[in-house]
């Protein structure tokens, strides 16, 4: 972006003036697909922080930089830019983060291909780059530059999937990033991600950890905390059936709001994320993963709970069953019809008997994150977390 075009662009948005809900989702076309059908009542308030995906499944190798097998920097670059492309068409003018982790071994591939693509409208990008303390000093005074370049402030990611993430070490690496970027901390994101929410409890413990230990630290513009319980695999699920699952999360995060944590932090407290109706890993993921074990698993979203279906066995053809699925979903007493085009679409399942239109799993994946993104505003809002 132009000197010029940063200059004569006023924020659109800046966090903390309105509540937001921030899901974390892997830049893939049924993420963006959802976000656009999500519903005009919720979308205003969603702010994204978008995962690019790796291109393949790397095995670790220490001897390498990254820690990771090198990727063929031809192909990367191209899946790089392809993304990036569609990110910034798809994503507009809405405030968000993006993070390349899985590309930052090859840093100028990032910067070409991912920070140049995002800012090469006239009107700039809303985005914000995202670093984060177990990240190398070059990465996060590159991402600093580019925050400063766009005028758009800078997330930093912290991981806290385990105690070891939390070291006391980690508040002083978090303040050598802060001196090493060059960003105010004013215009500066605290994203703290529990990833894999198992239990609850446990997982409500390392966040006060990683509160105690950064909140302070500086004036963040917004902290948030974000982590998902959807399951990984179809272990567990019963065939033909429809289960819940709890959204610990969700109770992690209201258990904090209830005991009053959070209350003092700029930005009027701490503001709720997840992966929607997928698992953490689900970012990680290759784009290509190769051949799939494929059960058919519609999802939907209730207040403390996820609906989970497992249908038939499509990898090995068997007869859909998603009409049966879908009726034991719709069925549910606080399932809302017709709030949104996902509940619509289970209304359509489960009305045909002939299976005709089963869908896919990225149709399974797509409907669920549609659900999902037009819910939580709502939930949110009723707790008055939303404007």
């Amino acid at each position: 972006m132009s000197a010029a075009a940063s200059a004569s662009r006023a924020p659109r948005h800046v966090p903390g003036d309105l509540r937001t809900y921030v899901p974390v989702l892997p830049a893939r076309r049924a993420a963006f697909t959802a976000l656009a059908k999500a519903g005009s009542s919720g979308e205003p308030r969603i702010e994204p922080l978008w995962v690019i995906p790796p291109r393949i499944r790397r095995p670790a190798d220490p001897l390498s930089p990254g820690g990771r097998t090198p990727d063929d920097p031809v192909a990367l670059a191209q899946h790089l830019h392809s993304i990036a492309d569609t990110l910034r068409t798809r994503h507009g003018l809405r405030p968000g983060w993006v993070d390349a982790r899985w590309a930052e071994d090859t840093l100028e591939l990032v910067r070409e291909h991912v920070w140049d693509v995002l800012a090469s409208d006239l009107a700039g990008t809303e985005l914000r780059p995202v670093t984060g303390p177990e990240r190398g000093p070059i990465q996060q005074a590159a991402a600093g530059a580019v925050a400063r370049e766009w005028d758009s402030g800078l997330g930093v990611r912290i991981p806290a999937d385990s105690s070891a993430a939390l070291a006391d070490e980690v508040r002083d690496r978090c303040a050598e990033l802060l001196n090493r970027t060059g960003v105010p901390p004013e215009r500066t994101d605290l994203l703290i991600d529990l990833r894999q929410v198992s239990d609850a409890d446990t997982a409500e413990a390392r966040a006060r950890r990683a509160l105690a230990l950064l909140a302070d630290l500086a004036p963040w513009r917004t902290t948030v905390l974000t982590g998902g319980s959807f399951p990984y695999s179809d272990e567990g699920l019963k065939r033909h059936e429809v289960v819940m699952v709890a959204r610990a999360e969700w109770l992690v995060w209201t258990a904090l709001r209830s005991r009053g944590t959070g209350d003092g932090l700029r930005g009027g407290g701490l503001v709720y994320g997840d992966y929607s109706t997928l698992h953490p890993r689900s970012c990680d993921d290759p784009v290509e993963t190769g051949p799939l074990d494929i059960f058919e698993k519609p999802r939907y979203t209730l207040a403390e709970h996820f609906l989970i279906g497992k249908g038939a066995h499509r990898t090995r053809g068997e007869a859909s069953c998603m009409d049966r699925i879908a009726r034991k979903i719709t069925k549910y007493a606080p399932f809302r019809p017709g709030a949104s085009a996902a509940e619509r679409w289970l209304e359509e399942r489960a009305a045909d008997p002939s299976n005709k239109h089963p869908g896919n799993a990225e149709t399974w994946v797509t409907q669920g994150h549609i659900q999902h993104l037009a819910y939580i505003p709502e939930q949110l809002r009723q707790l008055g977390e939303l404007g």
